[in-house]
């Protein structure tokens, strides 16, 4: 459940606890929409909630934060009202419904409440105890144990559920369907009331022994209508005492198999496994493992495209189990196809950040869109978040190949805009370690040492040094084009410094930097692959035969 739903609610509880407590509280959503604050700031103070503010860090690190003085607070300090600013004590706590992260509740207090400035320890058992209040809020209104509130409730929000859902008692009697249900496993009776076992053998796609009801997995036909299948029974409620439970259905389509793919997609796995080793990389993974804690944007910055890109579209298939497709679009495009992409044509060609609502978009290159753009989307996102309405948030997950906050300090990234997609912000840094190095090129000899059938083979020790000095436009994928290689040749059993250059002389890849490496690139390839004779290959690199013969003996020719 979205906690905006109970914006009314929580802000009477809020302004009640007020009252009670002498304290200011602020609770906000998930993704950062403010529901109440029952502080009174001046005009000059804006109530913005950033990532960077005490509840927008219990929101990206799911624990309880005390700042007992303001001025031990950097976001405080850089505030331009600090001064003026009446509050002194900040402490913020995770709102948990069904170990879920709905939202967080702040504690705001001033220099005159020091009957409530209590140990670090007491805060945080206090500032608990407020969110378990507010938690169960939540669950007293998801669990209300009376029939109409569940019909009420849950026929409002399986409208806008696409597969088919069922309510039954204890003993399958429906109590509730939604209008999915109705259509396909209707046949023009009444169904409330009815034995769900009853009517889902009618559309059972194989026979059943009698007195036999349908599991999970089962699947139904009818003429006309895509198959669906039953994925879930489950209890979730009671009323006087009788079990509720609900069934649901999907469609056997695409959509279905995607789903699929998204759940048992597992991220955290990938990332532990994906990037590298150097004290940078592993900075980069632990932002990366929280950004999969939290539903607030992303932004990657990173000098490789590729690599950006594919942590995007890896976080982009964790929140595609929707199964509604994947919204990706690459910003280095013109500028009229992509403002087409992003706004749409007309009322009847809606863009994706209409039909992102209540999801996941992800903008590659983002630095490449123009201003004007950016403020088009920033104004865009801003008024989904303003409405306040369930499903209008849209979860940005953007890549950069430069410092977004350095484009802002020049002008050239609009602001707003990058506050609202540097909530989760992963820096990949420039592939120069050598333990880098080494760990994607024996990730991927593995791999294509399995693939080519060639897993013996083995690296000399030299080999390392060499290529912790090359070049990789690309990054780990440079890398990966090259071990591919070095296994794709049949001759190679043990890979060398020269096996390396050879590939590299070959196929045109980038070496090493510097005068000396482009020499020893360039003489090389004219040696192995030019034809000519030696006093020719002097001629056209414009020095004398000895030279050459002492550049030969130098690099080992």
């Amino acid at each position: 459940m979205e906690l905006l739903q109970l914006k009314e609610e929580i802000t009477a509880l809020a302004y009640m606890l007020k009252r009670v407590t002498n304290g200011d509280f602020v609770v906000v959503d998930n993704h950062l929409n403010s529901l109440v604050n029952t502080f009174e700031y001046g005009d000059d103070l804006v109530d913005d909630v950033q990532a960077d503010s005490v509840v927008g860090n219990v929101i990206v690190t799911r624990r309880v934060q005390v700042v007992k003085d303001k001025q031990d607070f950097k976001k405080c300090l850089n505030c331009p009202s600090f001064r003026k600013c009446k509050i002194e004590s900040i402490a913020g706590a995770p709102i948990y419904v069904e170990r879920t992260c709905v939202g967080a509740v702040a504690l705001l207090l001033r220099k005159e409440n020091r009957e409530l400035h209590r140990s670090y320890k007491e805060t945080e058992e206090y500032l608990e105890l407020i969110a378990r209040i507010f938690a169960d809020m939540v669950q007293s209104r998801l669990y209300k144990q009376e029939i109409d509130y569940f019909t009420t409730l849950l026929g409002t929000v399986f409208g806008y559920v696409k597969e088919a859902v069922a309510l039954t008692d204890g003993q399958r009697k429906i109590l509730f369907v939604n209008e999915k249900f109705s259509s396909f496993f209707g046949d023009g009776k009444k169904i409330i009331g009815r034995n769900i076992e009853e009517l889902l053998n009618t559309k059972v796609k194989k026979s059943l022994p009698a007195g036999q009801s349908c599991s999970l997995g089962e699947r139904f036909d009818r003429p006309g209508y895509v198959s669906m299948k039953l994925v879930l029974i489950q209890r979730i409620g009671s009323h006087n005492k009788k079990e509720i439970f609900l069934y649901k259905f999907e469609n056997i389509n695409i959509s279905t198999l995607q789903r699929q793919q998204a759940e048992i997609y597992d991220i955290r796995k990938w990332l532990v496994n994906c990037l590298g080793v150097s004290p940078g990389m592993r900075i980069a993974r632990t932002s990366a493992l929280q950004a999969t804690e939290n539903e607030l944007s992303i932004l990657i910055e990173g000098p490789y495209k590729y690599q950006n890109d594919e942590l995007g579209h890896m976080f982009l298939l964790k929140d595609a189990a929707d199964g509604e497709g994947i919204l990706e679009i690459d910003c280095s495009r013109d500028s009229l196809v992509l403002e087409q992409e992003l706004f749409g044509i007309n009322r009847n060609m809606k863009g994706v950040l209409h039909m992102a609502k209540g999801r996941t978009l992800s903008l590659h290159s983002i630095q490449c869109m123009p201003l004007y753009l950016q403020k088009k989307v920033v104004d865009s996102l801003t008024v989904n978040q303003i409405r306040g309405e369930y499903g209008t948030n849209v979860r940005i997950i953007a890549t950069a190949e430069k410092n977004l906050s350095e484009l802002v300090e020049r002008g050239l990234f609009f602001e707003k805009l990058y506050i609202y997609i540097a909530r989760n912000r992963i820096e990949l840094p420039e592939l120069q370690r050598k333990e880098d190095v080494q760990y994607y090129f024996k990730k991927y000899m593995k791999y294509y040492g399995n693939i080519y059938h060639k897993a013996e083979v083995k690296v000399k020790e030299e080999v390392w040094d060499y290529l912790g000095n090359c070049v990789w436009d690309e990054g780990g994928n440079s890398i990966r084009q090259l071990t591919e290689l070095i296994l794709l040749n049949p001759d190679i059993n043990l890979v060398t410094v020269d096996t390396v250059k050879m590939i590299q002389i070959k196929y045109g890849l980038k070496a090493m930097g510097g005068i000396e490496d482009e020499n020893e690139e360039k003489i090389r390839r004219l040696l192995v692959y030019s034809g000519k004779s030696k006093k020719a290959i002097a001629e056209e690199l414009g020095i004398g035969r000895a030279t050459l013969y002492r550049w030969i003996k130098k690099y080992n020719l």
